[in-house]
């Protein structure tokens, strides 16, 4: 049997033996059976493709016949199963069930006037009036308001109240009561609105009856896609049509069709239709049109060969786009005539249309709202696993979903045609939008456009699958996938990005949605090692995920089997520097069964008694005071994690030092500075460190450059302090980079090239941290002197005289006092750093820039209330305040979005990494472990 008749008959013969073999009781309702056998299609639909052989009617009917037969006797004997007070629950269902595939037998015969015999309609009948005998008996059931509308129309004579829509083609629904169509009933059918769509679907309902037959009506085709309708097509009006649609499609779809006028005139008329629809009713018609496609091979509809200017019409659609999506949000009439072409290609062609419009966001970050925002109303389309034909670098038939395939395969192009950082920012932006819900105020009802297109385990997935690939390049692709990684696992409870998985425990997770976390640690400490000094993103994000999974396991109690445990803690992390061992072993301790942490012995020896089990200390060949040690394995260990290197200098209370301490701790700084996988950036936190490192050991500090002091001037010390010794250490390590310089350049002692570079590296990071942290630290000075003035304004000038009033204005001035002396404390500090460079670096200018702009304001402002006080028309001639506006600096800061990526040739993708990974344990031997062990 090749031809589709014979095919449907064969299809009708397998669904009778199943009803008669009581499958109807394995399926949780008949429509699933029905599903099950047929697919998409109704039983009408197959009893309607058999009869066009009139060959074959009487086999048709001979599998009618029995199944009445069969249903009839099955509705009787569980119909009176019922009593005055109703019935089971599981014999209603069965009932139920019966019902339904009565009812769609039925409308199967009605096809054929030969399908309605007396014979078959007899038995028909006997089944509605035991139902009608059931339903009278126990009428009161409450379960028989579940039954759908078109049953208790066919079993209980119960009609809707809104009318079934006339079949009759217009006019002659407006024709009078003696059947009489006039001139008035013509023009009734051409002016109202409701006449006007009941012929445009009878008219379409025809053509596609002619398609069937194999003989298609063309001109009225090209009447119905050159008509002029206004109205939309929702409801019972869509039903019959997109199932009309689906039963032509492998008729219409004819690839060996050359005629231009046979090749495009079906889907012009699809678009006709599909356009004139409600986006519900698109989505259900995309889904029973994807759904045939899957009963193929999983795959999408490609039909670009049968619409006319494909790729021009689909160009135009997206130059239709405006760049702001405000604009569309505030104009729904102009959003959906901008959409409705875009969701059209969309559903002829979803896997180049999908490319299309990712591949424009990527250039253009500003169409990532409006894209979201189409794509969000087709959701069929990408809650769905298909095949794509791949290209020559993907994987052949891998099932997965659309918009997993397209980004896979957008980023593997934008490795080797993508030159700016932009846009790779955008790609990453874009991605991420993917996952997140969509916005709603406050109250509103979620709806399906809502959802987010991918779930975050998928795109977790994602990430890990391009990291993962052989080839890392460029550098920024690192960047960005990292980077969405920290999003997606961040520990921050983000209602728009809803967790959809769980962390697994072990390398062997076969369930659904668990994520293979032992994997993901291991990549991220590998991205560590290999970014190291390369790139501070990359080694930022992979700690900060790290740090993100440590919490959200310790929060759900998880921990990992033994095999993981001992892979983590004996194989893969011990090759870490001491400070990160620690710093892992310490998120994960609950993970990974609470190892015993490893630290120096200028830290282990500082541990109370009490505290000893928890660590273990790291042997050392080389002599060193315990003081010496501890302040440098504090900033070793602050560098990476500052709260833990907080954690540990409240056990170091009884260390004596010798000598000054803040000169210890400047020194200390930068020895520890710039050592491997240590936080390039980690300096705009290492103030917390070091305040709370001057609050433990209270050291003696110099009061330079104070004279005299009064208690606000110490308070202002206090807040600086950490500062000044960020200062020293910046100062250290310029002269110790010059002093290196000299030496090489004397010839005294020939340092290694790459020694001097070093320390010039370090020297340049802890000046930029110092310059940012006191540029941080003085504008939230300069907020809250602000805020207490214009309190103290309000509350001074309110009326009457109260302590209140008094104890403001001192405060005010304490303040303001307090700020000038430390910007003046900061611009001298800057202007002695100035004399270590023959060029002063750009951050520095701005921040000395900064300071005597603040300086400036403030003084500026205490000058005033002494002129209001003081300058009179007296002597406005003998006293002279003048101030002299400083000059804006102009600095050309490189713009991110101009910073550029060196694209990757093609063949340097395939070859295999030849260098292995570097070993980054330490050199000193104090991180070696137990004597090597």
């Amino acid at each position: 049997m090749n031809n589709p008749e014979e095919s449907a008959v064969r299809d009708l013969g397998r669904f009778t033996v199943a009803v008669l073999n009581g499958q109807v009781d394995l399926e949780s309702s008949a429509a699933d059976l029905i599903r099950y056998n047929f697919g998409i299609r109704t039983v009408k639909d197959v009893i309607r493709r058999g009869s066009e052989d009139a060959d074959l009617i009487n086999q048709i009917l001979d599998h009618i016949f029995h199944l009445v037969i069969y249903l009839n006797e099955e509705i009787i004997a569980t119909s009176g199963k019922a009593t005055s007070i109703g019935m089971e629950n599981h014999h209603f269902i069965e009932l139920r069930k019966r019902m339904q595939l009565m009812y769609e037998v039925w409308l199967g015969m009605q096809v054929k006037e030969a399908y309605t015999i007396r014979d078959v309609v007899q038995h028909v009948d006997a089944s509605k009036e035991a139902i009608m005998h059931t339903y009278t008996k126990c009428k009161e059931f409450h379960r028989w308001k579940e039954l759908p509308p078109a049953l208790r129309e066919f079993f209980l004579d119960e009609k809707e109240e809104v009318a079934p829509p006339v079949e009759e083609p217009e006019p002659t629904m407006f024709a009078r009561e003696d059947g009489v169509v006039s001139s008035i009933a013509h023009e009734k059918a051409q002016s109202e609105e409701e006449g006007k769509k009941k012929q445009f679907l009878a008219k379409t309902e025809k053509v596609l009856s002619n398609y069937r037959a194999k003989n298609p009506d063309y001109k009225t085709m090209r009447e119905l896609i050159n008509a002029k309708t206004k109205f939309r097509l929702e409801g019972i009006y869509c039903d019959n049509l997109i199932n009309q649609f689906i039963t032509v499609w492998d008729m219409a779809i004819d690839h060996e069709t050359v005629k231009p006028e046979e090749k495009y005139a079906f889907t012009a008329l699809l678009k006709k239709v599909f356009l004139m629809m409600v986006d519900k009713r698109r989505n259900d018609f995309a889904t029973k049109l994807y759904d045939k496609y899957k009963q193929d091979a999983d795959v999408l509809p490609c039909l670009e060969n049968f619409i006319e200017n494909f790729q021009s019409g689909l160009t135009e659609a997206i130059n239709q786009l405006p760049l702001d999506a405000n604009v569309l949000s505030n104009n729904m009439e102009l959003f959906e005539k901008t959409k409705d072409p875009i969701i059209w290609y969309l559903l002829v062609s979803p896997a180049n249309a999908v490319q299309q419009l990712l591949t424009m966001c990527v250039d253009n970050k500003g169409y990532i709202p409006i894209i979201g925002r189409i794509f969000r109303g087709f959701p069929t389309l990408f809650d769905r696993c298909v095949n794509i034909t791949p290209l020559p670098f993907e994987e052949p038939e891998k099932k997965d979903k659309l918009l997993i395939t397209i980004l896979h395969r957008i980023f593997m192009i934008g490795r080797t045609t993508w030159t700016s950082a932009a846009q790779w920012e955008s790609a990453g932006m874009m991605t991420i939008s993917l996952a997140k819900d969509r916005k709603r105020k406050e109250g509103q009802v979620e709806r399906l456009e809502d959802k987010s297109l991918i779930d975050p385990f998928s795109l977790i997935l994602f990430c890990m699958d391009e990291l993962l690939k052989n080839y890392r390049k460029p550098m920024k692709s690192v960047e960005v996938f990292v980077k969405m990684l920290q999003r997606l696992l961040a520990n921050n409870n983000n209602n728009r990005m809803l967790t959809n998985y769980r962390f697994g425990t072990s390398f062997n997770n076969n369930e659904e949605n668990v994520l293979p976390t032992p994997i993901i640690m291991q990549l991220m400490f590998e991205l560590l090692v290999e970014y190291d000094g390369q790139s501070i993103d990359v080694c930022e994000s992979a700690r900060e995920v790290l740090k993100s999974i440590a919490g959200r396991m310790d929060n759900d109690r998880i921990v990992f089997d033994r095999d993981v445990c001992f892979f983590l803690t004996s194989e893969n992390f011990n090759q870490a520097p001491w400070w990160v061992k620690y710093s892992l072993f310490t998120w994960f301790s609950n993970a990974l069964g609470k190892p015993r942490r490893q630290v120096p012995s200028g830290i282990y020896k500082t541990i109370p008694e009490h505290h000893l089990d928890e660590f273990e200390q790291i042997k050392s060949e080389e002599s060193c005071a315990v003081p010496e040690c501890f302040m440098r394995s504090i900033f070793e260990l602050g560098l990476f994690d500052v709260d833990l290197a907080v954690d540990l200098v409240k056990y170091g209370y009884g260390v004596k030092f010798e000598g000054s301490v803040v000169e210890k701790m400047a020194l200390a700084l930068v020895d520890s500075y710039g050592k491997k996988m240590s936080k390039r950036n980690g300096g705009l936190e290492i103030g917390t460190l070091i305040t709370a490192i001057l609050n433990t050991f209270d050291p003696i500090r110099e009061l330079a450059p104070l004279n005299s002091y009064c208690t606000s001037y110490l308070e202002s010390l206090k807040k600086v302090e950490h500062l000044l010794i960020l200062f020293m250490a910046a100062r250290i390590a310029k002269e110790k980079q010059l002093c290196a310089a000299r030496i090489r350049k004397d010839d005294v002692n020939v340092l290694n090239k790459d020694e001097l570079l070093s320390l010039n590296a370090v020297s340049e990071q802890i000046m930029d941290i110092f310059c940012e942290t006191t540029k941080a630290h003085i504008e939230k000075e300069v907020s809250e002197v602000e805020k207490i003035r214009r309190d103290a304004d309000s509350l001074i000038f309110s009326p009457g005289f109260t302590p209140e009033q008094c104890k403001a204005l001192v405060e005010r001035e304490e303040r303001e006092q307090s700020l000038i002396l430390q910007l003046t404390m900061i611009y001298l500090k800057c202007g002695h750093f100035c004399r270590l460079y023959q060029q002063v670096p750009m951050k520095l200018q701005q921040l000395m820039n900064s300071t005597l702009e603040k300086q400036f304001d403030s003084q500026k402002l205490l000058a005033k209330r002494v002129m209001d006080d003081v300058l009179t028309d007296q002597r406005k001639t003998e006293v002279v305040y003048a101030f002299v506006e400083q000059k804006d600096v102009v600095v050309e800061k490189k713009s991110p979005e101009k910073e550029s990526v060196q694209p990757v040739k093609p063949s340097e993708l395939y070859k295999h990494q030849t260098q292995p990974i570097e070993n980054v344990s330490a050199e000193n031997a104090m991180f070696s472990i137990n004597n090597g062990g």
